[in-house]
């Protein structure tokens, strides 16, 4: 991988770290290299079942793109691929042109995150995510796979444009 993504594979399950503690975890080109190229190859490996997103240190999970848009000059348009689905235009817009940092607990009231874990406690993200692995566990992993591949077409496309520097070609799916 590289240094500002680390990759582990802990049974069944890929882990993805953010490793820019200094920059709060902020995205950058190889941090989206790096997804694109790890979760290719979860895609192409049956033996993964599930992919875990994290962020290293314990100040922010992930603080966004390595740029503050709004501050200086720039509308974060790239960003908006994923969250213009999941969050109310006005709670969008409002994001986009304050370019203020959320907290966890805000990210969760707005639907961007499932569940919170509490930091301070060693395993609680293990125990979470035993839970709900242990929900999947006897569900058809190629029914699950599939399903997945049909709702990240835009955010693949997203991610490719972003890399090669161009608009992205949505097809709404």
């Amino acid at each position: 991988m590289n240094r500002d993504l680390l990759k582990e594979m802990r049974d069944q399950t890929m882990w993805l770290t953010i490793n820019r503690v200094e920059r709060r975890n902020a995205i950058n080109a190889n941090v989206v290299q790096g997804l694109r190229q790890a979760l290719d190859e979860a895609n192409n490996d049956n033996s993964v079942r599930a992919v875990v997103s994290t962020g290293a240190g314990e100040s922010a999970f992930c603080s966004g793109a390595d740029l503050p848009e709004v501050k200086i000059g720039v509308f974060p348009a790239q960003v908006l691929a994923v969250p213009q689905h999941q969050l109310p235009r006005r709670l969008l817009i409002e994001m986009c042109i304050t370019d203020e940092p959320i907290s966890a607990e805000q990210a969760l009231g707005y639907g961007l995150v499932n569940h919170l874990v509490d930091a301070g406690v060693d395993d609680a993200l293990d125990v979470r995510l035993s839970w709900l692995f242990s929900l999947l566990q006897d569900k058809s992993p190629s029914a699950i796979r599939r399903g997945l591949y049909t709702l990240t077409e835009d955010f693949q496309e997203g991610v490719t444009s972003f890399i090669e520097k161009r608009k992205p070609k949505r097809t709404g799916r």
